[in-house]
């Protein structure tokens, strides 16, 4: 449950403004921005799947279920949308 959390914490103070950080905070940066980097290489494949199987829903007759699987393609393009913004702040913060 904290492998995540409480390390971001910790750098949440004045240090996260210092230009001259120190190697740890570098490495939670690069932390970070890797795992919102997976996050956005996870939702790729998702978005990929949701819309292969909103594709056998629709030739199997049942099309609300496509409908709903091609909706939750578009939600998780959104995400990456957030995760994309959220890499830009980051580099902005550098």
């Amino acid at each position: 449950m904290s492998h995540h959390q409480h390390g971001g914490r910790s750098h949440h103070g004045p240090h996260a403004h210092d230009s001259h950080s120190h190697g740890e905070e570098l490495s939670e940066r690069e932390k970070l921005r890797k795992i919102i980097e997976h996050w956005i290489h996870h939702n790729e494949d998702h978005v990929q799947s949701y819309r292969q199987w909103a594709g056998r829903a629709e030739k199997l007759g049942e099309r609300a279920v496509a409908e709903v699987l091609e909706e939750a393609a578009g939600v998780s393009a959104q995400m990456n949308a957030l995760f994309e913004k959220a890499l830009s702040r980051l580099d902005e913060a550098s």
